[in-house]
């Protein structure tokens, strides 16, 4: 099952590529501060490239809880222009917790950002991936774990 995760952010939204536990891609886009309407707009631009052609499925980390207001409201923004863009590209998005996302590849609920990215580093081999890059191949992992459980229930 090809799979496409992402961890949504409006300064580095990572994202990577899965075939079942082989992760095949990453990348991240990376916008510049100053401008918000801007960065929504290269967040569409860029994720549009990543999944316009894309037959498999897509998983986006759902946040469950900000800092502040502003931030819960920001996050929104990230991830109403994936959503439109999942949709535009005719893919239904599945959306899971950190915690779901974290337990998915053997971490604890309350585990950090470096932690995952370790043990996402031990369970694919890849070296060189930035934290939000970690994140989705996490979400990612967290899908394909969940349609496997879901087909052997079948």
């Amino acid at each position: 099952m090809n799979v496409i995760g992402i961890d949504p952010s409006l300064s580095c939204t990572g994202w990577a590529m899965m075939d079942g536990q082989k992760l095949l891609t990453w990348g991240h886009i990376k916008t510049k501060p100053g401008n918000h309407g801007r960065q929504l707009v290269q967040i569409q631009h860029e994720i549009t490239q990543v999944l316009i052609g894309h037959d498999g499925e897509v998983a986006l980390e759902w946040p469950y809880y900000a800092k502040n207001i502003k931030t819960t409201i920001t996050l929104g923004e990230v991830r109403g222009i994936i959503l439109a863009v999942c949709e535009h590209c005719g893919i239904t998005p599945a959306s899971y917790s950190p915690s779901e996302v974290k337990q998915a590849v053997g971490c604890k609920g309350n585990a950090s950002k470096q932690q995952v990215g370790q043990m996402v580093r031990a369970l694919t081999g890849a070296e060189g991936l930035t934290e939000d890059e970690s994140d989705a191949v996490a979400v990612a992992m967290c899908h394909a774990s969940r349609m496997r459980g879901n087909n052997n229930a079948s």
